[in-house]
């Protein structure tokens, strides 16, 4: 899905036939996955200066480099530039074409402080780049505490950040999101991971955790069926009568299994 979206994307580009349209942290629209505008010009990079990170490149502008971060669950940045035949690179491992051992980026946002062109770049490199932006993504918290293998709840600083129905991503565990208490993010199948205070839990638009729950990483199935998740299907249990099926809606089914009737003269 995210290869077809990112061909449609440069279908649409060489269509247009002109000058990227430029974009100002401003005139981002607000998603469900938000992003800001850090201070300079030029690629993403550190508070050193320093960009060697997982990323992927696209000759394509802003708002195709806003789109295909935005259907990336490990994008959490991009850079673009704003000029004619423009290059935009998304600081990601998906399909990761430079510096691919490197994600502590993709794993901490936080670590992306400026744009900057470094000392090094060629002088055709400083002038395609020199006025490019780089946009990171904003929208996260981390852990106030430990958390464990198999746990179904993440107990997080800023609960506010997410609602029910949105996605959660720690390192490369996406989950989707069924209930937020104070502090609590409880999700729909449990954590394969072990992970520590202060790890960083990056939200994820809606539709996206839609899908990831309809592929199901993955709402179980409901009591009185068996099944591995409502994605994958769930059957009634022998005594029990019913359907169950899919759907885009928290909590991501409909229907249900009740206790069959006994059969006539019985």
């Amino acid at each position: 899905m995210l290869r077809l979206l990112q061909l449609c994307l440069l279908c649409s580009y060489f269509r247009g036939g002109s000058a990227t349209k430029s974009i100002s942290s401003a005139s981002i629209p607000e998603t469900r996955k938000k992003f800001v505008e850090k201070p300079g010009g030029g690629w993403c990079a550190s508070t050193e200066g320093e960009e060697k990170t997982a990323r992927n490149f696209f000759k394509i502008g802003c708002w195709g480099a806003q789109n295909l971060c935005e259907s990336d669950p490990m994008c959490v940045a991009f850079t673009c530039q704003t000029v004619a035949d423009a290059v935009s690179a998304l600081y990601t491992s998906t399909d990761c074409k430079k510096d691919c051992e490197s994600v502590e980026w993709v794993n901490n946002p936080e670590l992306i402080a400026r744009a900057h062109v470094f000392s090094g770049a060629t002088a055709k490199a400083r002038e395609k780049w020199s006025s490019a932006k780089c946009y990171v993504q904003s929208a996260y918290t981390e852990l106030s505490e430990d958390s464990v293998a198999g746990n179904y709840s993440l107990h997080v600083a800023d609960p506010t950040v997410f609602e029910v129905g949105d996605g959660l991503r720690v390192y490369d565990e996406v989950k989707a999101i069924i209930k937020v208490t104070h502090r609590t993010l409880e999700v729909a199948s449990p954590f394969s991971g072990s992970y520590r205070k202060e790890t960083t839990v990056m939200r994820l638009p809606l539709d996206r955790a839609k899908r990831i729950a309809l592929k199901g990483s993955a709402v179980p199935c409901p009591p009185n069926t068996t099944g591995v998740n409502v994605g994958s299907g769930c059957s009634c249990n022998a005594g029990y009568a019913g359907t169950i099926n899919a759907t885009n809606e928290y909590p991501y089914y409909s229907g249900s299994c009740t206790t069959a009737p006994c059969p006539a003269n019985s």
